[in-house]
């Protein structure tokens, strides 16, 4: 039995299933933007995962086809402006995470 409202239908391309699988695997990719992608990615099974709940699917599943990939990423919210983008703090985290830390000798 049918929960909820009836969902748009989703069928998503190679290309389109390419991107969000990419960002559920990858460490440095904020988890905000991964839990998004595999909310898009399991809309068609979401009684099956835990931790992804119907509105937070519909929510995104929505924006994902009246967006597409652009449509998963964070909204300008009001306040200050950030100073740097996600690549950058992806590219800071990932140099942080591979680099050894200079000893400091005495």
């Amino acid at each position: 039995m049918p929960r909820g409202r009836e969902l748009a239908p989703l069928a998503l391309s190679d290309e389109q299933r390419e991107q969000p699988q990419a960002w559920t695997c990858s460490k440095p990719m904020p988890q905000s933007l991964a839990r998004r992608a595999r909310s898009v990615l399991a809309s068609t099974a979401v009684a099956q995962r835990p931790g992804i709940s119907l509105p937070n699917v519909g929510r995104w599943r929505s924006r994902f086809l009246a967006r597409g990939l652009q449509g998963l990423h964070d909204e300008a919210r009001p306040g200050r402006p950030r100073t740097c983008g996600d690549e950058k703090v992806a590219a800071v985290i990932n140099r942080a995470r591979h680099a050894k830390p200079a000893c400091s000798g005495p």
